[in-house]
């Protein structure tokens, strides 16, 4: 058998370990390797694919909302027609067998969000049936579909001829 004296053993010993550290190295770069050659086909295939130009689709989108901004817009009243806001809430009224007994109108501004709207205040002051107070308020979200029913009062009657009276404050909100 062959003898090995004490730097013999040790040089062969660091030379084991060394061949080791190298085999492992290498198997780690093999396997870089592979991935790398996995991503960049990955990579090839996306690049293949031809790019389609989003362009006229975000032109249809866009008169999309164009359309529907001004759809929307169109539902503001105008604050200058506050005097035909008074006589549609009149002839409302009456369409709902109601009597107007007073109404007070006022302007003022109101923040909701990020965005100051001016805002038609009007207090009117209606006599007739509870089920008409109702009526009067279902239609008058559908005419004025920017108005805010701030407050309900109804009051009814105390005898049988007398008529139930309602003071309602409304929000328009106008352009």
């Amino acid at each position: 058998m062959l003898k090995l004296n004490k730097i013999s053993m040790w040089l062969l010993i660091a030379f084991g370990i060394a061949v080791m550290v190298l085999s492992f190295a290498h198997q780690q770069q093999v396997q870089e390797r592979k991935a790398t050659s996995e991503e960049l086909l990955h990579i090839q295939a996306v690049l293949v694919k031809p790019v389609v130009d989003p362009t006229p689709e975000l032109r249809t989108d866009l008169a999309k909302a164009q359309a529907e901004l001004g759809t929307a817009k169109d539902k503001f009243v105008d604050l200058g027609q506050s005097i035909a806001i008074s006589d549609g809430l009149y002839q409302l009224a009456s369409s709902c067998n109601l009597a107007v007994v007073g109404m007070q109108m006022s302007t003022s501004n109101k923040r909701v969000d990020d965005t100051n709207y001016f805002v038609l205040r009007v207090a009117i002051n209606l006599e007739g049936k509870v089920g008409n107070f109702l009526t009067f308020i279902d239609k008058l979200g559908r005419d004025y579909a920017t108005a805010e029913i701030e407050s309900v009062d109804i009051v009814l009657a105390e005898s049988e001829g007398e008529a139930d009276a309602a003071n309602i404050d409304i929000n328009i909100y106008t352009r």
